[in-house]
């Protein structure tokens, strides 16, 4: 999704080397040795191998499977490529799960695992480097989703295994959604197909979000549904854009919202055409751009403050429940 003009492109967690896309110089992240220790659970062929049920992708709450093989270190590797020759990435490393696009005034954080664009920890280490880069940049986020599939929420393979990696993968899924609350510049989502659990909740986060009409995709907390009490934290991000009526069903009940009814209930702004998602999202991002940064910086913290101050107390309570689950 999204224009490709010759400035720069991160590429996350990509095995396979540069691609020669005009005269652009690219750089490469990625995170070695992602394996996850859970291939018995369905009895997976080693890999990364996705179960998707008939609506939605991966994730804690999601209700997919996932298996895949050995576990491996998560660890983030950069490395800068020279387009004008081929440059391998170190063995074992994982395949692609997001691009990082200067296009002018916007940058452009793609999220495509190939799969569910699971918010496992490295995909959320991805994330957070690419605003690194857009916030020294001084530049406007248009974070979208793969065709069919914003993000399925959290990395099921990371939960199945527990311990502090997976206390660490829902905390973190706050924090960065806590980061985009509080980023200096507009956030804009493109939610290019189905958002659920952790997906939905990043949906709460942005200055701007921009959904598909009569796409057939959902927005889903569907943690009550699979017999899961929600976190604090999700609780907070929903309390702060969601209408009364609409927490009460999107919580309490689950509910499933195509994206026509996520926006009456306060997950999106708009929905547009699939084939003008895209150009609409950037036309947005550019139309932001233009916000003196200073006024809408300080504006957005005065207007979060409440909502702020009662996602931190609630991240820290749920901290210490995850840690006391996952490894007490």
């Amino acid at each position: 999704m999204g224009r490709h003009p010759p400035t720069g492109e991160l590429v996350a967690g990509s095995r396979h080397g540069s691609r020669r896309r005009g005269s652009r110089h690219q750089f490469a992240l990625g995170a070695a040795g992602f394996g996850l220790a859970v291939g018995t659970l369905i009895g997976c062929r080693p890999g990364p191998s996705l179960v998707l049920g008939p609506l939605v992708g991966s994730g804690i709450w999601s209700g997919v499977s996932l298996g895949a093989g050995a576990a491996g270190a998560n660890r983030v590797l950069y490395q800068t490529i020279d387009t004008k020759r081929r440059s391998d990435y170190p063995p074992g490393m994982s395949d692609a799960r997001l691009t990082y696009t200067e296009d002018g005034v916007v940058a452009i954080i793609a999220l495509d695992d190939g799969r569910a664009n699971a918010l496992s920890p490295a995909m959320q280490a991805d994330i957070g480097a690419a605003l690194d880069r857009a916030e020294a940049a001084g530049l406007v986020v248009l974070l979208t989703g793969r065709q069919g599939r914003f993000s399925g929420g959290f990395d099921l393979g990371v939960m199945g295994a527990g311990g502090p990696d997976a206390a660490g993968m829902v905390v973190g899924g706050f924090e960065l959604a806590r980061r985009l609350l509080t980023f200096p510049r507009p956030v804009v989502i493109a939610c290019t197909g189905h958002a659920v659990a952790m997906g939905a909740f990043l949906l709460t986060a942005a200055d701007a979000r921009i959904g598909i009409a009569g796409g057939g995709h959902r927005v889903q907390a569907n943690e009550v549904a699979i017999g899961m009490t929600l976190p604090r934290s999700a609780i907070e991000m929903c309390r702060g854009v969601l209408a009364p009526a609409a927490l009460r069903r999107a919580l309490d009940l689950a509910t499933p919202f195509s994206h026509e009814e996520a926006v009456v209930a306060g997950f999106l702004d708009v929905v547009v055409p699939e084939d003008q998602l895209a150009a609409r999202a950037h036309e947005e991002a550019e139309r932001l751009a233009g916000l003196d940064a200073n006024a809408h910086r300080h504006t957005k913290l005065l207007t979060r403050a409440d909502r702020l101050s009662a996602l931190d107390v609630a991240i820290e309570a749920d901290r210490a429940d995850l840690v006391a689950l996952f490894t007490g």
